[in-house]
């Protein structure tokens, strides 16, 4: 059943958005108006009903869901009336029932007449906008100002389209000429024109002009909870960067992204700033929130695909994660700040995280041919050789992640773990050292513990024990919990010939994970240093029970027997 016929075949009228054409022309798909009224004119009501995407599908069958419309707003229903499509499509605008409006209006345009045609332009625009057809929308606010080029709103929401299409100057400067001319505002005022300056501007990562933006449009707006909470999100980077003061506090912040979202909880920009907001105060399961619900509104975005990429990666969610990566490379292309090279570099990782390594190299590799400085591509496609084995194609890797960023401190640990690989511990204690610097700022406390851990081993190597056990209790102050630490830590105190206090420290790691073979491997050579040989045998039994070719466990069984036997031979 073609479109225009179903759609007359509807005694409740229902208007269509379809995304066959710009302007749906509803006449071109034929016309039978057999069956106009089955209802009178007093109970006429629209019926909402499932429609067609794509030309040629099927059309379902007409759902009993009736939403009333005063229909005393309208004309005398006349298929050609172009004033009765203007009022229906006024009316369905009002309702927010934008893609059902966007027909009506184009109802009302074919039909062609001067008289009030700016005021259908103005609302098939918005129409066009409030569905995320923001294209259309820039070329539908570019006929409107064929009108009048002193309409302020117009170029306000052209500028808006462009914002979310990610052409930032086009936007900026289409927002400081609605500016300028002091023009038509409607029942909105310059607060929407200095929003999506400011918003444009922070794209840029013009951070001073996007908050001056922000604060013109609180002087004329000062309840408007969308810009009060960018306001604050820019003051916290702004503070990041050691300028101004932060204006609010997160919980200040987090409380207008609410209210704005109760406002229109349809707002993709809201909850995409809410998300980015929570993403920089390190909350990432609330960020990640965000992210979905803007996507359920946008789901091409790259731009917010490619941060739910992001926040995945850092939860460990690393198959989502690569998901995400790879639908940001085939939506809009906004990518804005996450450029292709950070997509392509965050599928890397996702890789590396499913252990999946030549597919890791091979994205960290395509990020590189397009950016030859990229630190963190460099880096990724260094940790994927290194998991391969190709340790000395690692080092050649990770020695140009070092020569483009010195101070990356990532990229000095890496560097520390290859040289270990390559047994060369004295320069891999050098790597830890530097990366373990005190003036580093990006430095989090689990990364310290992983060198300080990494960094005893490569000491045990050397056999510098003291040194390796003061680098352990370093880790061990930090995080009392370590399994690798306290494990370590019995290593190194059997170095030093503390028994005694090894057999503690593995019986410390044994209570944090039980039955782990290698720790109860280190117990059992503990109490056969202890002269505690039935002990010893039994440990080392029950380990060799858990993983029957661990090679240590078989060689301490043995030597334990021959000294029982030897004892008993006495």
């Amino acid at each position: 059943m073609n479109l225009r016929k179903y759609f007359r075949q509807l005694a409740t009228i229902t208007l269509i958005g379809t995304t066959i054409s710009f302007y749906p022309n509803l006449n071109s798909y034929g016309r039978d108006i057999r069956k106009i009224y089955l209802h009178s004119k007093n109970n006429f009501e629209l019926a909402q009903i499932n429609l067609p995407s794509k030309l040629g599908e099927t059309v379902p069958e007409a759902k009993n869901i009736i939403e009333s419309i005063d229909l005393e707003q309208l004309g005398e229903f006349n298929l050609e009336d172009r004033k009765y499509w203007e009022q229906l499509c006024s009316l369905l605008a009002k309702q927010s029932r934008y893609d059902v409006a966007m027909a009506a209006c184009s109802e009302a345009i074919e039909r062609n007449s001067d008289q009030d045609e700016q005021f259908v332009w103005m609302l098939q625009s918005r129409a066009l906008f409030e569905a995320g057809k923001y294209l259309e929308a820039t070329v539908s606010y570019s006929r409107t100002l064929e009108f009048s080029d002193k309409n302020s709103l117009a170029l306000s929401y052209r500028c808006a389209s462009y914002f979310h299409l990610g052409q930032y100057q086009k936007a900026i400067a289409d927002c400081q000429e609605a500016l300028s001319i002091n023009g038509d505002w409607g029942k909105e005022s310059p607060e929407v024109a200095w929003y999506f300056m400011g918003l444009s501007h922070s794209r840029l990562n013009r951070l001073n002009a996007a908050l001056n933006a922000y604060h013109k449009a609180i002087a004329h707006t000062p309840d408007a909870n969308r810009v009060l909470a960018e306001r604050c999100r820019l003051s916290q980077q702004i503070d990041t960067l050691e300028s101004k003061a932060r204006l609010c506090s997160p919980d200040t912040a987090l409380a207008f992204y609410e209210r704005a979202l109760v406002e229109n909880n349809n707002d993709v920009t809201v909850w995409t700033n809410q998300g980015l907001y929570l993403e920089s105060i390190d909350n990432k399961p609330k960020a990640l929130i965000a992210y979905n619900e803007a996507l359920e509104l946008k789901p091409q975005s790259s731009f917010i695909l490619v941060h739910r990429c992001q926040i995945l990666n850092q939860l460990s969610n690393y198959q989502e994660a690569l998901s995400s990566c790879q639908q940001a490379l085939e939506g809009d292309r906004v990518f804005i700040d996450s450029t292709l090279p950070g997509v392509l570099n965050e599928s890397s990782l996702a890789a590396i995280g499913l252990k999946d390594y030549e597919t890791a190299l091979s994205y960290a590799e395509k990020a590189i041919a397009l950016e030859p400085e990229y630190v963190k591509a460099w880096n990724n496609k260094a940790v994927s050789l290194w998991h391969l084995q190709k340790y000395a194609e690692a080092k050649i890797a990770i020695e140009e992640t070092i020569r483009i960023d010195p101070n990356y401190t990532q990229g000095l640990f890496n560097y520390g773990r290859i040289l270990s690989s390559l047994k060369n511990y004295t320069d891999a204690v050098k790597a830890y050292n530097m990366a373990l610097e005190e003036d580093r700022a990006n430095i989090n406390n689990e990364m310290r513990e992983d060198i300080l851990i990494n960094k005893s081993v490569a000491l045990w190597n050397l056999n510098r024990c003291q040194e390796a056990l003061n680098s352990t209790d370093q880790m061990l102050n930090m995080n009392p919990d370590s399994l690798p630490g306290w494990y370590n830590r019995g290593i190194v105190l059997y170095c030093l010939n503390n028994y005694q206090q090894a057999l503690s420290a593995y019986k410390t790691a044994n209570e944090i994970a039980p039955q782990n073979p290698y720790v109860l491997v280190g117990i059992g050579r503990a109490l056969a240093k202890l002269n505690q040989y039935e002990d010893a045998l039994f440990v080392l039994e029950e380990a060799l029970e858990i993983e029957p070719d661990l090679v240590l466990a078989q060689q301490t069984k043995e030597q334990v027997i021959n000294q029982i036997n030897r004892s008993n031979n006495l």
